[in-house]
């Protein structure tokens, strides 16, 4: 386990270009989907709401797909009544952000979200998987979630190996106080169900003879 302070990434290493507007016209939700009404969104492009800009979202590749659904199958067999499971649905983070996490463990409700997203207050881990997507989770969402007031928060950074688990959210500085580092041979637990430890080495699987060596 390491405990750090990490810097925000620029979204210009991942080479992606985020269909960006004027400040003035800044996307909000709103119009976000009216926009998807329209037609004026590729149905078949995912694309997600950051701060007003529409940027598309990573493709999911093998080892990225696994880890999610072995993260949901993990919190949904240990969640009782304590939690709810979204596996990459959208969160109304605020008026100009609506991203996608890969998984969030939400407050259950009477309506169980058929009238609205998950809303920070409802959020009580939001976890991203990364692969191609590290320097956006780490940076620009990371601020976002941040932002928000959501309270605890993962990256599961499969390149490295290892989970960063930001907590202690700062909405004015849009960053998080505590940031701890927890490696493939460690366990790891939320907050809100510290009993529920995942076993790192379980969930990256064996290194690869290249990582190896």
């Amino acid at each position: 386990m390491v405990v750090s302070a990490f810097p925000a990434a620029d979204l210009s290493d991942e080479g992606l270009l985020p269909l960006t507007f004027p400040e003035r016209s800044r996307v909000d939700r709103t119009l976000f989907y009216q926009m998807a009404e329209a037609g004026l969104l590729d149905p078949n492009t995912p694309v997600e709401l950051l701060n007003g800009e529409i940027v598309p979202m990573s493709p999911v590749g093998y080892p990225h797909g696994s880890v999610v659904d072995d993260l949901a199958e993990f919190f949904m067999d240990r969640r009782g009544l304590r939690y709810r499971v979204r596996v990459q649905g959208p969160q109304d983070a605020s008026k100009h952000s609506e991203p996608q996490p890969d998984l969030q463990l939400v407050r259950n409700k009477a309506d169980r979200y058929r009238t609205g997203h998950p809303r920070p207050g409802d959020v009580l881990l939001t976890i991203e998987v990364a692969e191609s997507s590290l320097a956006k989770d780490l940076g620009p969402k990371m601020q976002i979630y941040a932002a928000a007031g959501i309270v605890e928060y993962w990256v599961v950074d499969l390149v490295n190996r290892r989970v960063a688990v930001h907590t202690d959210p700062d909405t004015a500085s849009a960053t998080y106080r505590s940031v701890v580092f927890f490696g493939d041979t460690e366990h790891v637990a939320p907050r809100c169900a510290d009993d529920c430890a995942i076993d790192l080495a379980w969930l990256f699987g064996p290194k690869s003879p290249a990582a190896e060596g």
